[in-house]
């Protein structure tokens, strides 16, 4: 039977060319808007300047890459860790000895020039990075407290951080950058402590601790505006008294200044029985002593 050599090649070429629209499909990649990509070959990745351990980067846009190249795919956009509620949240031990739960945030994005400790030094690197910031919350919160002078100030751990949460914050994230962001090859935007929940007892004692300072506030403003109105009454009342004082001190120097005249001009003893005759003739009844005689 004579082998037809079209046909032979023909077979042949028709089963190459799944192979060959594979190698060509292969030979392309693309990246997306808002990512980036690096190239590995037979595990090890692709420099473009090997000396400052530089990687080449592929930025959004259609590649071409070898067939036996690997893509690795990575978001060059900002990240955030959401570290809060029952499953995310975080707990941490107060210098008091009190278990806070830390609802927190982590907004971060990788740096260009340290891709490679991003992609390569690390497994997984959204689980380093939250490990991480746990431990060093832990131990931030740990240590954190504030100067008092004096013994009787010190009002509990819990209430310390949330009375001062803006200096915990400035100093969780200045550790951030300055400790974690070279060698996890991130640049750390904010680290932002949403909520601070203490255990349940302590929630119940606060409240009602601040139940009764309320209470007592209102108290006080009760009492304090009562004594104050009191007060006022009995100023008025002081200044009236002085005002009928004034008054009847006035009355008392007319009189008398009419009776120097009366006596002046020798008119003291008419005056005197006139009024007297005046005040007996209003009057119902009128008694009389006698002197008696002594025999």
């Amino acid at each position: 039977m004579a082998i037809d050599i079209t046909q032979l090649f023909f077979g042949i070429g028709l089963g190459f060319f799944p192979l060959i629209v594979l190698f060509i499909w292969n030979s392309y990649f693309k990246v997306e808007e808002g990512h980036a990509a690096v190239l590995t070959s037979f595990g090890a990745a692709q420099y473009s300047d090997q000396e400052k351990n530089d990687l080449r980067v592929f930025l959004p846009g259609i590649h071409t890459k070898k067939p036996w190249e690997k893509i690795k795919y990575f978001s060059a956009m900002e990240r955030i860790l959401d570290l809060s509620g029952n499953d995310g949240g975080r707990h941490a031990m107060a210098a008091d000895g009190t278990v806070l739960r830390l609802d927190s945030k982590i907004r971060f994005y990788p740096m260009p020039e340290h891709y490679y400790s991003y992609l390569f030094e690390l497994k997984n690197p959204m689980g380093h990075i939250k490990e991480m910031f746990t431990c060093l919350l832990r131990n931030e919160i740990a240590n954190f407290s504030t100067e008092t002078h004096n013994k009787l100030d010190f009002v509990g751990s819990y209430s310390e951080i949330r009375r001062d949460r803006t200096r915990l914050n400035y100093e969780m994230e200045t550790f951030f950058e300055t400790k974690i962001g070279l060698k996890y090859g991130v640049k750390f935007n904010g680290v932002d402590l949403i909520d601070i929940l203490p255990p349940q007892e302590l929630e119940v004692a606060l409240n009602a601790i601040q139940n009764a300072k309320s209470e007592a506030e209102t108290m006080y403003a009760r009492a304090e505006a009562d004594a104050l109105q009191k007060i006022a009454a009995a100023e008025q009342g002081v200044e009236i008294s002085k005002i009928s004082a004034e008054a009847s001190a006035i009355e008392i120097q007319t009189q008398a200044s009419a009776i120097k005249k009366l006596i002046d001009h020798g008119n003291f003893n008419h005056y005197m029985r006139h009024t007297k005759t005046a005040i007996l003739g209003d009057s119902r009844m009128t008694f009389i002593q006698k002197e008696s005689k002594n025999v």
